[in-house]
């Protein structure tokens, strides 16, 4: 788990607001913006690896862990899926 982490305490994000790191807006340019400021934040923490892998753990396939969007990440999986389903009922 994150907390546990040795450098926990040295990371990026310390005090910040958490609401940084789900960014829900609609306007698609708005939305990429406000990912790259969440990155920017992440860029050189130094728990980012620690932080991402917990994001896969309980993320839920939401928001910015490490550094990685992982609300785009679960939007392509779907969209895989989705594509890979329509190919094989089209088979």
């Amino acid at each position: 788990m994150l907390r546990d982490h040795i450098r926990y305490e040295e990371r990026t994000c310390k005090g910040l607001d958490p609401e940084i790191f789900y960014p829900v807006n609609y306007v698609e340019e708005i939305y990429e913006l406000d990912v790259l400021a969440a990155q920017a934040i992440c860029r050189y923490c130094v728990v980012k690896e620690a932080c991402y892998r917990e994001g896969l753990e309980v993320g839920r396939g939401y928001g910015i862990w490490g550094g990685v969007d992982l609300t785009a990440d679960a939007r392509a999986q779907r969209r895989e899926k989705r594509i890979a389903k329509a190919t094989n009922a089209a088979s």
